[in-house]
This record gives structure tokens, sequence and C-alpha cells, in this order.
């Protein structure tokens, strides 16, 4: 699951490198850009085998789910502030290419992690929300239609993806709640048949194995 989340992750990095490289973004900021997001790619496989070495518990499971949020959340920053990189107000080509991209990014993540909404919206609010801003701060500069345009579309979009996500995750988190359930109430039928079993087989007093035990046996 790490390979294939970092995988998808240095894909649309290289994707957004090519384009930003093509608006004019200055070559030694758009390298340190990369090997940061590398960087903290990186790091996703080795976090993952630290979970699977020290397993997850109720003690340790809500502070490793931050850990892996927190990763998340910096990858998506990087995909957030890479319109930024773009030199003066870019085009409606890159602008629209990158929007492309990292909703793309965040539909995988809403995908992969239904049963962690906290993940997604994180997600959503340090990539799409700042790249959003950026669309309205380019209308109100240039006066350009397309970035109003722009701008309705990554709203909407957010919107329609973020509440369909929470109905999605309500059913995920309520079926593993169920199987827990469900679970739980097979142990402890096994649990309450083993007792009566015990009880017939043994005296209530001494506790020893009574005739139809010895029957039985």
């Amino acid at each position: 699951a790490a390979a294939g989340l970092v995988l998808n992750v240095m894909v649309g990095a290289v994707l957004i490198a090519i384009m930003l490289r093509m608006g004019g973004a200055v070559p030694s900021v758009l390298a340190t850009w990369f090997v940061l997001l590398a960087l903290v790619c990186a790091g996703v496989p080795l976090f993952e085998r630290h979970v699977a070495r020290v397993g997850i518990t109720a003690s340790n499971g809500r502070r490793l789910r931050n850990i892996r949020i927190g990763f998340g959340a910096v990858m998506a920053t990087f995909y957030g502030v890479a319109g930024f990189l773009l030199p003066g107000e870019g085009t409606q080509v890159h602008d629209t290419f990158l929007f492309i991209i990292v909703s793309a990014m965040v539909m995988v993540a809403t995908l992969g992690y239904t049963v962690m909404p906290l993940y997604y919206v994180v997600l959503d609010a340090v990539s799409l929300v700042p790249l959003t801003g950026r669309f309205a701060w380019q209308f109100a500069v240039s006066g350009d239609n397309y970035y109003l345009l722009l701008t309705v579309v990554a709203i909407v979009w957010q919107v329609v993806v973020l509440l369909k996500a929470r109905r999605v995750s309500l059913t995920a988190i309520g079926a593993i709640e169920l199987n827990q359930r469900l679970r739980d109430e097979i142990e402890e039928h096994d649990r309450t048949k083993e007792m009566i079993r015990h009880m017939a087989l043994h005296d209530v007093l001494t506790g020893l194995a009574n005739r139809r035990y010895f029957e039985d046996m």
C-alpha cells in the first residue's frame, strides 16, 4: 500500500514538475521542491515498516494514525504550493493542468482511505484550498473570467466530493463496527456455551467432574 501511494505521488510530482518548468518556474526552486517531496515520500515506507514491526494496539493506534496523516498532509502541501512556483500570473493551461492533477490526488486518497475521513479532509485543506485561493487571486488581479470559472469549479468539486466521501466513510465505518459487534457476539456465545457445558459436566460445589462427564468420556 505504501509503495503504491508513493508511486502515485511521485508520478504526479513528475507531471507537475514538467508543467511548472514549461511555465517558466526557476529550475533551482523546482529541483528543491521535487527533492524535498521525494524525501518525504521516502519516509512513508520506512514508517510502514515501523508499524509492521511494533504492531497497532489500543495505546499507540491514535498516535500512529496521526503520524500517517501527517505524512500525507506534508506531501499534499507540496502539491498545494506548486502553483505558486509559477512566475507572474502563469497561464490558464498550466493552472488547469495543475488542478486536474491535484484533484485526482485528493480523489485517490478519498477512495483509498474512506475509513479515515480526517485524512482526506486534511489533504484537501492543504492542497486544493490553497490552489483555489490562487485561482481567486488570479481572477482578482487579471479580471480573467476563466479563473472565476476555475474557482467556482474547484469549490463545487470539493463540496461534492467531500459530501459523497463522508457518506461512503459512514457506510464503511458502520460495516467495520457491525463486523466487530458480530465477532464479539460470537465470542460471547462461545464463552456462554462453554460455561454451560462446564456446569453440566462438573459439580457446582466442588468443581469436580460428575458422573455425566465420566459417561461422556
